[in-house]
């Protein structure tokens, strides 16, 4: 991955709406979907951290994320396309940076239910940031 510049995010996810969205994603065969988002979980567990947001309980973690392009995806990938793909021998930061593509960078409509916020301001490489 080439990275212009990275940053922390907080990632949030609700269990609830997790379990809801594997459960819709294997009845439509979107198999990509399912491993993201069990592998998501799966870290929020090991990982993660459980806070309460009005009387509701959420799982978050904080990552850093290359802001620039990936080489591991491009940015004219197909989300529907990625979405049946088999994610099963990605390395953990393989699957993150499909993570970063999908739900940072925005480049999935269907994996709504899991937010990122920027919390650092971009920590550039080599001079510069072109983010």
């Amino acid at each position: 991955m080439t990275n212009s510049s990275s940053a922390s995010f907080v990632l949030t996810v609700k269990e609830e709406i997790i379990d809801a969205k594997i459960k819709r994603f294997k009845e439509n065969g979107k198999t990509g979907w399912v491993q993201l988002l069990e592998f998501l979980k799966k870290k929020m567990g090991e990982e993660g951290y459980k806070t309460i947001i009005g009387n509701q309980e959420y799982s978050f973690t904080i990552k850093d994320f290359p802001l620039g392009k990936s080489q591991f995806l491009a940015d004219d990938s197909d989300p529907e396309e990625i979405s049946k793909s088999d994610f099963s021998e990605l390395s953990d930061d393989e699957m993150w940076a499909v993570i970063n593509w999908v739900v940072v960078k925005g480049e999935s409509n269907d994996i709504l239910g899991v937010g990122a916020t920027q919390t650092t301001k971009p920590q550039c490489e080599r001079g510069g940031c072109k983010v």
